[in-house]
């Protein structure tokens, strides 16, 4: 399937962004297709963009 199709099912608008002293963490809400990204390991993480002096944890709400 090509971008236009999985960009929203994958990775959904909204989401909250929590800013500490030690961690940033980003809260996703849960996309429609999530079974994918747990399949590939993409869904929670954890990244250090060399432009910010602490990491970032990237994680998706729980599913009802």
């Amino acid at each position: 399937s090509g971008a236009g199709y999985l960009l929203p099912r994958v990775v959904p608008l909204g989401g909250r962004v929590a800013a500490g002293p030690d961690l940033i963490e980003a809260l996703l809400p849960q996309p429609p297709l999530g079974v994918l990204l747990s399949l590939a390991g993409l869904d929670a993480f954890v990244c250090r963009p060399p432009w910010l002096d602490v990491p970032v944890a990237v994680s998706h709400e729980a599913g009802s």
